[in-house]
């Protein structure tokens, strides 16, 4: 994404907080949509490439079976077999905004290169868990090792409409975060990286601890020409409580100003051949 992309910082705040927005160059949006529509197969049809990329490159010649392998794996965006989010209608569902908005955090981290994501590949809104773990560092350099746990937000209005939503979610994910992380520590229980392996074990008590190797981060998408009332989660650095707040930040909040996102996400949709 770092290619159709320009980021500023804000300084002066006890968070990171970071803003990308498209770049101003001729054909930007269009070669954008592309992109996000490649990244998508690739995200979200992963146990199925290259064929699906083949699928979704030569769509009017493939095979209907394969086309309609093709769609389930974004089957939780229609209803119906109808598509959910209309953006043309000035209808945008939830389900469909977040998948669009984890998708492009997924696609915005990519360039820190993580050791690891939880989950590996994208999952439906629906499971409700915690949207994106991520953790970065050097392999074999404990002191390196840091955990982020992303909360994904989107809004073709007011995004601000989601602080306390996001507040309460980020009160629960501490206890969330116990299941998640033995699992993924089991994943990796005879991985010849010891550095790494006593990090992932050592990640629950991180959490509840309130260790500063544990850090929160919001991703929220919204419409760059509307403007925003409200401050976004302005006091996000006081969550989960006791987390600290002094010295280095330890949240991030990063958005996508999409300018018209709902035709943006119209146009991807068109892209995927979902509409």
């Amino acid at each position: 994404m770092r290619d159709f992309t320009c980021s500023t910082s804000v300084k002066g705040l006890p968070y990171h907080r970071v803003e990308y927005t498209l770049l101003s160059l001729p054909d930007t949006r269009e070669h954008f949509v592309r992109a996000a529509a490649e990244f998508f197969v690739q995200s979200w049809m992963s146990s199925a490439l290259p064929k699906m990329l083949g699928v979704w490159q030569c769509w009017e010649t493939a095979l209907q079976e394969d086309r309609q392998d093709y769609q389930r794996y974004l089957d939780h965006l229609f209803s119906g077999g109808i598509l959910v989010d209309d953006p043309r209608k000035g209808v945008g569902r939830t389900e469909a905004m977040a998948t669009f908005s984890e998708t492009m955090l997924r696609w915005l981290r990519k360039q820190h290169s993580p050791l690891h994501v939880e989950p590996e590949v994208p999952r439906s809104p629906e499971y409700g868990e915690i949207d994106l773990i991520e953790i970065t560092g050097t392999h074999g350099d404990y002191a390196s090792m840091q955990l982020t746990m992303w909360e994904v937000k989107s809004s073709d209005t007011q995004a601000s409409g989601h602080n306390d939503k996001i507040y309460k979610q980020l009160k629960k994910y501490p206890r969330r975060f116990y299941a998640m992380a033995n699992s993924i520590a089991t994943r990796y229980k005879d991985d010849s990286d010891y550095a790494f392996k006593h990090f992932l074990q050592n990640m629950s008590r991180m959490v509840m601890n309130r260790q500063p190797q544990v850090h929160y981060g919001v991703f929220i998408t919204y419409d760059a020409a509307i403007l925003q009332e409200e401050a976004l989660v302005p006091n996000l650095h006081k969550y989960p409580v006791g987390h600290p707040i002094s010295g280095e930040c330890c949240h991030q909040l990063a958005l996508f100003l999409v300018p018209n996102f709902r035709q943006l996400r119209l146009d991807v949709w068109q892209c995927l051949h979902l509409m």
